[in-house]
């Protein structure tokens, strides 16, 4: 009889491992960990040893490696087995990585989108812009609601299928000569910022000087903040120097009343020479 002061028992090796009694039992039932030896009284014993085998499962089982497999993996013993199987798992952990970076990356966005959304208020200021990529849609022909509902659809289509999401919004931009002319609802292009492009269909929104407002509510009424913008840019002596960009911040994604819509929209400017 072995002196089974110096193993565990079922309860106490599960306690060390960290899992219930019946995850071990059930690894014994079906050969996957078994215990070290089984007294007469048909008690089971686990050694020390083993609290490693049971870490090599865990770490397999949590990269959901099938039992299947981990038993296959654990039995064979094979080194060249071993080095491909857990160089296939950092593969997988490293995606995983990129992937929960990314969710990282998106989360923040929104969040600091909303929260700047809950702060506004619908007057002029300047703001200095850092430069930003946009991936950009084909140009906006369309007139009717029908129409523009489709080509949304087209540009959302191509940037999941191409691009990396960051988190903004589809927003849109149009020309310094539609502003100057008083043309804020047509024409222009849709648009989504990455970090970094994976195509070649992108635009850069230049670093800069930019007046900037918010309108509360449908869209369709952003001619009022418009043209508060050029009301201050005259009284303040600017003069537009490119083109204008529009951020749907909040939209029917956090709000289905239209009321509480919010979109950002910013001129790029400089002071008039005196």
């Amino acid at each position: 009889m072995k002196d089974t002061g110096q193993f565990f028992t079922t309860g106490e090796f599960a306690k060390a491992c960290g899992v219930s009694k019946q995850t071990i039992i059930y690894y014994d039932k079906i050969g996957l960990l078994q215990p070290d030896f089984i007294e007469r009284n048909r008690y089971r014993y686990y050694s020390v040893h083993q609290l490693e085998r049971f870490a090599v499962i865990d770490l397999l089982k949590r990269l959901d490696t099938p039992l299947k497999e981990i038993k296959q993996f654990l039995n064979e013993k094979e080194l060249d087995e071993a080095v491909r199987l857990l160089e296939e798992k950092e593969q997988v952990v490293f995606r995983k990585m990129e992937e929960l970076r990314e969710l990282q990356r998106i989360i923040h966005t929104k969040r600091s989108l909303i929260q700047e959304a809950g702060q506004v208020v619908e007057e002029v200021f300047l703001e200095e812009m850092e430069e930003e990529c946009l991936i950009i849609s084909e140009p906006i022909t369309a007139t009717s609601e029908k129409e523009i509902s489709e080509q949304i659809q087209q540009f959302a289509q191509y940037f999941v299928h191409n691009e990396r999401d960051a988190g903004y919004p589809m927003s849109r931009f149009f020309s310094k000569a539609q502003f100057e002319e008083g043309d804020y609802l047509t024409g222009g292009h849709f648009y989504i910022r990455v970090e970094e492009p994976k195509t070649t269909n992108s635009v850069t929104k230049e670093a800069g000087l930019y007046a900037c407002t918010y309108h509360v509510g449908e869209y369709n009424a952003v001619t009022e903040a418009y043209e508060r913008i050029k009301q201050w840019m005259t009284e303040e002596q600017y003069t537009v120097v490119g083109p204008v960009y529009e951020q749907y911040m909040l939209d029917e994604i956090i709000s289905s009343n239209t009321e509480q819509y919010v979109t950002k929209m910013m001129v790029r400017v400089m002071k008039k020479e005196q």
